[in-house]
């Protein structure tokens, strides 16, 4: 995945009936790349944060071999309440 695919993956989220962008990231010594669930109220913020601390590739510039791999919309049917905040 690319950058420019990943802001048109946050754009689609945002407008699709989606309340959280899911992000899979690998790590170093993982097996599997890490799930990470971000809430509509945090995407402006998180994209922000990802332009700044990312490659094109989205290579972390700062931790070797984490990178984003991965990333779709998720609507809440099946997800704790506590993620509702």
């Amino acid at each position: 995945m690319k950058k420019h695919e990943l802001i048109e993956m946050f754009k689609k989220t945002e407008k699709s009936e989606a309340q959280f962008i899911v992000l899979e990231v690998t790590m170093p010594g993982f097996e599997k790349p890490e799930t990470i669930v971000n809430p509509v109220e945090n995407y402006d913020k998180k994209l922000e944060y990802i332009l700044n601390t990312y490659d094109d590739d989205l290579k972390h510039l700062h931790s070797i071999g984490v990178a984003i791999v991965n990333a779709y919309p998720l609507k809440n049917s099946g997800l704790p309440t506590s993620l509702f905040g």
